[in-house]
């Protein structure tokens, strides 16, 4: 059902809110997201394939890890910041914060070694 709803996205940049993109409620299928997304998953210039990305959004604010950067946006009050040190303070994090369980092996330590 359309109800001629659009709603705007904003993201918290330098202490400011910016509007991101807009959307509405319309229905959509899949076929509308297949082109977008294989890109985004599989081009060598998407960010998503040359960086390590992560976000979690909480009521009281959002985290955000790029690369070894962590950063903690609270809803209100400062922007936190802080770079991870090594390959096990990366995996605690993405565990911790994310609640994502990298699998253990050599494969994926040389895959995360590579982002320090």
């Amino acid at each position: 059902m359309n109800t001629g709803e659009e709603y705007l996205l904003e993201i918290r940049i330098a202490e400011r809110w910016e509007p991101m993109y807009r959307f509405d409620c319309r229905p959509r299928n899949a076929g509308d997201y297949k082109m977008a997304n294989w890109y985004c998953c599989t081009h060598p210039e998407s960010r998503f394939v040359q960086q390590l990305i992560a976000t979690r959004i909480l009521p009281q604010g959002r985290h955000v890890l790029l690369d070894r950067q962590l950063s903690y946006l609270p809803v209100d009050g400062p922007k936190i910041e802080k770079m991870l040190a090594d390959v096990g303070d990366l995996r605690r994090t993405l565990r911790a914060v994310f609640g994502i369980e990298v699998p253990s092996g050599a494969s994926a330590d040389r895959k995360l070694a590579g982002i320090f």
